[in-house]
């Protein structure tokens, strides 16, 4: 299994991002193809799309979030660094 961190990737963050509904498809796909982004989800409640990133440091965290995230009509976000994953998708145990 490779780990990110051994690539140079220490932030791992989720964000939840609250955009129009009908913005939501092509902010997904657009963000899922991001190389940054591991995961991109459509959720319900306030925040409707949840991705997960691994990013080299909080400087380029900053960047994800004022850059990639510009002019995809997003209303609010939430950012959420993750400290210590016991599970994953598809890599059990950590």
């Amino acid at each position: 299994m490779l780990l990110p961190q051994r690539l140079g990737l220490v932030v791992d963050a989720n964000i939840s991002l609250q955009l129009p509904p009908d913005r939501l498809d092509e902010a997904g796909r657009q963000l899922a193809a991001h190389p940054a982004v591991h995961g991109a989800f459509a959720t319900t409640g306030t925040s409707n799309l949840q991705l997960a990133v691994w990013l080299r440091d909080a400087e380029h965290l900053y960047r994800f979030l004022t850059e990639d995230l510009a002019g995809l009509s997003i209303l609010g976000t939430d950012t959420m660094l993750v400290g210590h994953a016991v599970k994953r998708p598809g890599n059990g145990s950590r």
